[in-house]
């Protein structure tokens, strides 16, 4: 849920998060770069819907969460190189990337 009102795009959404940001920040947790590769395996293969959850709302999201989730995507699951690359490509294929559209 969003909070009610029109919201300041200049705000820091860490400062008071909502519950989308809250569920963002802990799913994205286990994505760090200091994470074990066998735990974000274990994540994005079991778990793939809950990860492709965090895209469906983007447009709409701060540009600081956007921020966030891109750079949490790339360090923790881009360049990490113990991920498989079909993996990698399969996360973010067509549907993930039509999730994020801002047209």
């Amino acid at each position: 849920m969003r909070r009610k009102g029109q919201v300041d795009p200049s705000l820091d959404p860490f400062v008071k998060p909502d519950i989308r940001t809250l569920y963002i920040i802990f799913m994205l947790g286990f994505l760090q770069p200091s994470t074990t590769h066998l735990l974000k395996l274990n994540l994005l293969e079991s778990h793939r819907e809950l990860f492709l959850g965090l895209f469906k709302r983007v447009p709409d999201d701060p540009y600081a969460l956007v921020r966030f989730i891109l750079e949490t995507c790339w360090e923790g699951v881009w360049a990490d190189n113990k991920l498989k690359r079909t993996l990698k490509i399969g996360l973010f294929n067509v549907q993930t990337l039509s999730l994020v559209s801002f047209l």
